[in-house]
């Protein structure tokens, strides 16, 4: 006696196409980028699913598709992150017990980045489904060795801003773990975890190039969904480290047997051009603030503005962009004792005003300085929008 099993998918003739399709893992969801060594062995695995109405209920559902043919394609990705060279491709059935397409496995032996392309063609409604894959020189990786990098699995790339713009950081954390992705039967590999906290550190770079202070830190949490720790926001400026350089180290700490870290510099460059966004600190019309010459004890009465560079859209300025005195912000006094060389010394006096309503100043209390010499006054905006600064001098005599 000889049984056959038949396999029975619904037939809509015309209609089957109208009907949605998608491409996942085998674990049902979208498929997931996959971390590998050069020359290591790859086996992926992909389903097709089908969005209709079973005969055995009144309800639309996604049902995995058998003994239906997917194609596997696997790019290059150039340097602006689209698809280059084809380096591999392989076409197989969804098998009919586990509903898993299992192309042939292929090995890549040049590190760099990878698209997946996973197609389907057929009958059905077609669709795609895309993922990376990055590829590493072989190490010696240990089960459970940590590392950090950035949101796209690569190492901390360098940074460049401007003086005093807003900077959002972004890090992730591996494990090089034996639980890897379900659209790949590697047996280990880096595995994205989340729930870890990074220690975000920024320094002052020294001429020969190591760590001075400590200028800024924060701690994040590996998110959720994006796997990524986004510290605060932060600015920095170009006149406070030596060639406007800063030391980036972040660091996880919260397994003492094994530690780690990653580091990337930042490369403060000056504002040349005005964009919209931009803050600065003056006078009345826009003026830099001037150095001042008092006499020792003689009562001081500082006074600056804040300005916005907008496109006055709001204002009936033609649409131009132009700088524009913005009230309810408040501005930082700081007034130090010079060094010979002209950096900050002592700190003397400090203050905060809101800049006014009416008048657009801020005026800090007034106060008196005794001992003659010269003095740096740095007027600070640290706020919401993007940071500014403005240093004068201050003559006693």
């Amino acid at each position: 006696m000889f049984i056959v099993v038949v396999t029975v998918q619904p037939l809509f003739g015309a209609s089957e196409s109208s009907h949605p399709t998608k491409i996942t893992g085998a674990d049902g969801k979208s498929l997931k980028d996959i971390t590998v060594s050069a020359g290591s062995p790859i086996e992926l695995q992909a389903r097709l699913y089908w969005y209709f109405l079973p005969f055995t209920t009144d309800t639309f559902t996604w049902i995995p598709q058998t003994c239906r043919y997917l194609e596997f394609y696997i790019y290059k990705v150039n340097p602006d992150g689209t698809n280059g060279d084809l380096a591999w491709n392989d076409t197989a059935m969804t098998n009919f017990f586990t509903g898993n397409a299992n192309p042939d496995e292929f090995k890549l032996t040049e590190n760099g980045t990878y698209s997946l392309v996973v197609k389907y063609d057929g009958k059905l409604r077609h669709c795609n489904a895309t993922a990376k894959i990055f590829v590493e020189s072989q190490n010696n990786y240990k089960l459970w060795d940590k590392r950090i990098t950035g949101p796209d699995r690569e190492p901390l790339k360098d940074i460049h801003v401007r003086d005093g713009d807003l900077t959002q950081l972004q890090a992730r954390i591996s494990v090089y773990d034996h639980l890897c992705n379900e659209n790949t039967s590697i047996n280990k590999c880096w595995v994205d975890k989340i729930g870890l906290y990074l220690h975000f550190y920024i320094y002052k770079t020294n001429p020969d190039g190591s760590s001075g202070d400590l200028v800024w830190d924060d701690t994040a949490m590996t998110n959720l969904a994006t796997f990524n720790a986004n510290p605060d926001k932060f600015s920095l400026s170009e006149a406070d480290t030596y060639n406007g350089t800063y030391n980036l180290v972040v660091k996880y700490e919260g397994d003492i047997a094994r530690p780690c870290n990653a580091t990337a510099k930042i490369f403060v460059e000056p504002r040349k051009n005005a964009v919209l966004g931009d803050t600065k600190i003056a006078g009345k019309y826009g003026c830099p603030l001037r150095d001042i010459t008092v006499h020792s004890g003689s009562p001081i009465k500082l006074q600056a503005r804040l300005y916005l560079y907008e496109d006055g859209m709001s204002m009936d300025w033609y649409n131009k962009p132009a700088w524009r005195p913005i009230p309810w912000y408040y501005l930082d006094f700081f007034v130090y004792k010079s060094n010979l060389d002209g950096t900050n010394g002592g700190l003397v006096w400090n203050d905060s005003a809101m800049t006014n309503y009416f008048t657009y100043n801020s005026n800090p209390d007034e106060f008196t300085l005794t001992e003659k010499g010269c003095y740096n006054l740095v007027v600070k905006y640290d706020g919401k929008m993007n940071h500014c600064r403005s240093d004068t001098k201050i003559f006693v005599v």
